[in-house]
Order: C-alpha cells, then sequence, then structure tokens
C-alpha cells in the first residue's frame, strides 16, 4: 500500500499541500515461491508528512518526527485492548531509514513496521522534505492477537503513590529493555510506568542519554506503606544498573 501513498503524497505536495496525515486499508498479493498464486493479506498503511501541528496563540509550529508517528500506533492498540505490544528495532525493513525506524510486535508475532521513509524512497517520489513517517500493520496478525473479550478494570479504592526516576544510560540502550525491567520488579504492586523526558545534550557524555521515567504503584488491599514503596524503588534502581550499566542522574 506505501507505494500507492506515496503517490498521493506527490501529487498533493506538487499541489503545494504539504501536511497530509493518510491511510489505507487494502489488499496486498506477496510472491510465494513456486506457487502460482500469491499470497493475499489485508493490509492498513498510513503517511504523515510535513508539519504535525500548526503555529497558533497557544502552540507552535512542529514538523512531524518518529515519535508522534509511533504514538500513533500506541493509541490504535490501546483502543483496541491489545497489551504486551513492543518497538523492536530491526535494521532489514526495505524502504524505510534504518536508523529511524522499528518493527512492532506483540509477543512473537510480528504485526508490522514504522518508521521514517528511506532517503532513497523520497528521492523517488521527487519529495524534498526531510520526514515522511510511514507504518504498515498486517492487519490478520493483529486480529490473531486481540482479545477475546476486553473486562473493565475498577478503580482503585486507595491512593496512587508516584515516583520519577532519572536515569544516565548508554545510548544504544532501548527504552523498552528498562521498562520491562521496572515491570519485573514492580509486580502486581507497579499500576503504570511511562516515559516523560529525554535529554541528550552537553551536560551528559555524547555516549549517553537521560531519560525520566514515571512510575506509579497502587495496591488493591490498603494503603501503600512508604516505605515499602522506597525498597521497591532501590531495588528497580539496583536492577537498572545491574542489566545496562545506567546510573542515576544528578540534579
Amino acid at each position: 500500500l506505501i507505494p500507492g501513498l506515496m503517490e498521493t503524497v506527490r501529487y498533493n505536495v506538487l499541489h503545494e499541500m504539504g501536511d497530509l496525515k493518510l491511510f489505507e486499508w487494502g489488499k496486498v498479493f506477496f510472491d510465494r515461491e513456486n506457487q502460482a498464486q500469491p499470497l493475499e493479506k489485508i493490509c492498513l498503511a498510513g503517511v504523515v508528512v510535513g508539519m504535525y501541528t500548526e503555529k497558533s496563540w497557544h502552540n507552535e509550529e512542529r514538523a512531524v518526527d518518529f515519535f508522534d508517528m509511533k504514538g500513533i500506533m500506541a493509541g490504535l492498540f490501546e483502543s483496541l485492548g491489545l497489551e504486551g505490544f513492543r518497538f523492536k528495532r530491526e535494521k532489514d525493513l526495505p524502504g524505510y531509514d534504518q536508523e529511524i525506524s522499528s518493527a512492532i510486535y506483540c509477543a512473537d508475532t510480528r504485526l508490522g513496521q514504522v518508521g521514517f521513509a528511506a532517503p532513497e524512497v523520497t528521492d523517488a517520489y521527487e519529495l524534498k522534505m526531510n520526514s515522511v513517517c510511514l507504518f504498515e500493520i498486517d492487519v490478520a496478525a493483529l486480529l490473531a492477537v486481540l482479545p477475546e473479550k476486553r473486562t473493565f478494570v475498577p478503580f482503585g479504592r486507595f491512593p496512587a503513590v508516584h515516583r520519577d526516576l532519572s536515569l544516565v544510560l548508554d545510548r544504544g540502550t532501548e527504552c523498552d529493555v528498562v521498562t520491562d525491567i521496572i515491570k519485573e520488579v514492580g509486580g502486581h504492586l507497579l499500576e503504570s510506568v511511562h516515559v516523560f523526558d529525554l535529554y541528550e545534550g552537553e551536560r551528559i557524555d555524547s555516549s549517553e542519554k537521560a531519560i525520566s521515567f514515571k512510575i506509579s504503584f497502587r495496591s488493591d488491599r490498603g494503603t501503600l506503606d512508604g516505605e515499602e514503596i522506597n525498597r521497591l524503588y532501590e531495588a528497580i534502581v539496583e536492577e537498572v544498573r545491574s542489566k545496562t550499566g545506567g546510573k542515576l542522574r544528578e540534579g
């Protein structure tokens, strides 16, 4: 579906319509060696180019980036009730920029891919722009991992306890690695964890990056004890240090 979407982008850009958010749902045919009939799949694909937000009195103009498209994918999966999906860096994604792209998995099932179009792709469509974000989803693979039923989880009766965790990590360490450690150590008391800040600049070594996580703990049995959460927090920090070589960010 991507070639058709790229041709649509090219047509619109030539007519001075450069800020686009498009998607398409349709059949894709894959060649099967030594078989007369190709493999037929239903796929979902999309493209976002140009400005993701327009300048206004309360908002600055900003070009689309990889994290916008990644967020679109996460929002789609969450709205469908899918849990355990993850974005995994892979180097062999034809048509995608190998440095700004990732495959999408749920457990061992590959759902698709997301990322910037490779420079040779944008050049082929005569697109003189830095960011063309794409995604492709195998619909059958997605349907196979969706939960059969969606169960409402009651709101917590007891207050949550929040902790911020700011780490300095090697640039090659992916956020999901740290998130998985937090989930494993946090266990049943961990309610949620998400990244709220990323820093790469002069205040840290060029081989490092600083990432901050907001962690929420909650129990369905009673109000959490501060000392218990502190011990759990320290256990998370120690496990992150052990498995990634990361360290707490000072200041």
